[in-house]
């Protein structure tokens, strides 16, 4: 996905990021998730303030995709709340009026916005939603995705989980797009969850073949074996991978 920002640090931070959240890691060498988000926001010097619907900088498209990201996470973690936090209101008002101010910005970046903001307000299923509608004209949005599968996973709705990965990944698997092996332990996670256990096996191996380190991918697994009474046998294949 294109990022306008001219600091290629900054989008490189952006991506170690989503790496991490879509990874259920921290990355050590970068200081973990809240690490690199926080030296995104000195990096770009747009993500921290507004910006007038006249201004040059040819930041303004990243401060956008940055505080989404940034503000959607902090939802997710349920640390913050519009209601119970009055610094966390306010900058969800500022990423309000940075998208109301510019006329021209992406639908996608739009949709982002308008995302984080339901989810605020309580409206998570309306956040979903939303971020599905980015989906279906930029299917390789992990970010969208991501968000959307987590939300989902919040209200319990594990049809939706499953499916909204479904429909997206015959264009991931079509080309070659970086993170495409979590796809697949995600998708497990939702094929476990609806009762499909063969199925999700068989997703749960194309993940772990492209990255032994994924934790959604080895979730799916353990709960395809405690569902399947296989319990042995899952005991001790989660202590054979117990250093990934």
């Amino acid at each position: 996905m294109p990022l306008s920002t001219n600091n290629n640090y900054a989008a490189k931070l952006y991506d170690a990021a989503l790496t991490q959240y879509v990874g259920w890691y921290d990355d050590n060498t970068m200081d973990g998730l809240t690490g690199t988000l926080n030296q995104m926001v000195k990096e770009d010097p747009t993500f921290g303030k507004l910006l007038s619907f006249n201004s040059p900088c040819s930041n303004f498209l990243f401060a956008v995709s940055g505080r989404a990201l940034n503000i959607g996470l902090q939802l997710l973690g349920k640390k913050y709340s519009i209601r119970n936090n009055s610094k966390f209101a306010s900058d969800l008002e500022d990423l309000q009026t940075l998208v109301a101010q510019n006329e021209n910005l992406p639908y996608r970046e739009k949709k982002h916005t308008e995302a984080v903001v339901r989810w605020a307000e309580g409206d998570l299923y309306g956040a979903a939603m939303t971020w599905e509608d980015i989906l279906v004209e930029h299917p390789t949005d992990i970010h969208a995705l991501k968000m959307a599968h987590d939300t989902y996973f919040t209200l319990g709705k594990m049809l939706e989980l499953r499916d909204s990965l479904a429909r997206v990944m015959p264009i991931w698997t079509s080309k070659t797009i970086p993170l495409e092996g979590y796809l697949h332990g995600m998708y497990a996670f939702g094929l476990e969850e609806t009762r499909l256990y063969s199925k999700a096996e068989v997703e749960v191996k194309k993940a772990l073949d492209m990255n032994r380190h994924d934790a959604f991918a080895v979730h799916a697994l353990a709960h395809c074996r405690e569902m399947e009474t296989r319990t042995r046998e899952g005991i001790e294949w989660m202590t054979k991978t117990e250093r990934d």
